[in-house]
């Protein structure tokens, strides 16, 4: 959904915008800002990483997923695993 937005710029910024704008101002605006929410997110996100990096309950659950392999729990799978309902092409 778009909004109409009136705002006042200084005459430097109005001639930028104008400049590089083309016809499409709204349009040119619009990804100005997109880009500032990028770049925030990502310095928002890197902080947060940072954060959990030092946070010995993630670390602590980290661990335990690097200790996982892909096997794990596969003997309650293979108990449960009935041949009529695989693809054919499993099915030796």
């Amino acid at each position: 959904m778009a909004h109409k937005l009136s705002i006042t710029v200084d005459d430097d910024v109005y001639s930028f915008i104008e400049s590089f704008g083309g016809k499409n101002r709204s349009k040119f605006i619009n990804e100005l800002v997109r880009e500032r929410q990028k770049v925030t997110l990502e310095k928002e996100l890197a902080q947060q990483l940072l954060e959990d990096a030092a946070d010995p309950d993630v670390i602590s659950e980290s661990k335990l997923w690097e200790a996982a392999t892909v096997l794990d729990g596969l003997e309650d799978w293979e108990d449960d695993w009935d041949d009529s309902k695989a693809p054919r092409n499993m099915v030796g």
